[in-house]
């Protein structure tokens, strides 16, 4: 069984991963970590040394490589699931879970973590959350292809959003 978990950056999806490897007993794949391994460079020294496409290409190579693991729980970048098909392939992979969260949430989130998101990187948090929002609508039609959405609420710990994850995929 694979779990696949899709949402915009700073959705929590890498926490929410964890919890829910620990709980399920499978393993962790987070797709940006997996590139930064087989790139040997950070996902932002790719963006800076060799730009967005080169980075999307890598995410595309990826989700190929996902077949290799038929147990799993994997966390995805944000925007992996919006390029190259990537969203339906997925979905044939795995059982998909989109979370959601507010776009004034996830700014929050993004701005005390900005520093970290070439994509973000130095915009205020009114720039973020409008950057967020923007975003927002164009990837809400590849994330919305999920076969399972979860709303995340700011008081939602990532156990409590995993248990629910779990119970779902067990009870199809």
């Amino acid at each position: 069984m694979r779990i696949i978990l899709v949402g915009f950056m700073g959705a929590g999806k890498s926490s929410v991963g964890r919890a829910l490897a620990s709980l399920s007993s499978l393993p962790l794949i987070d797709t940006d970590q997996y590139i930064e391994a087989r790139a040997s460079k950070s996902i932002q020294e790719i963006f800076d040394l060799e730009g967005e496409a080169k980075f999307r290409q890598l995410e595309a190579e990826v989700v190929e490589h996902l077949e290799n693991f038929p147990e799993a729980v994997i966390a995805t970048g944000g925007g992996l699931p919006c390029h190259s098909d990537n969203i339906s392939k997925l979905n044939r992979l795995g059982f998909t879970v989109y979370l959601s969260v507010p776009h004034d949430i996830l700014a929050d989130r993004l701005h005390a973590d900005s520093f970290s998101r070439p994509l973000i990187q130095g915009k205020t948090r009114e720039q973020i959350r409008k950057f967020a929002e923007e975003k927002l609508l164009i990837r809400a039609q590849f994330y919305e292809q999920c076969k399972f959405q979860i709303e995340c609420l700011p008081d939602d710990g990532a156990n409590q959003l995993a248990s629910q994850i779990l119970w779902k995929v067990q009870t199809l």
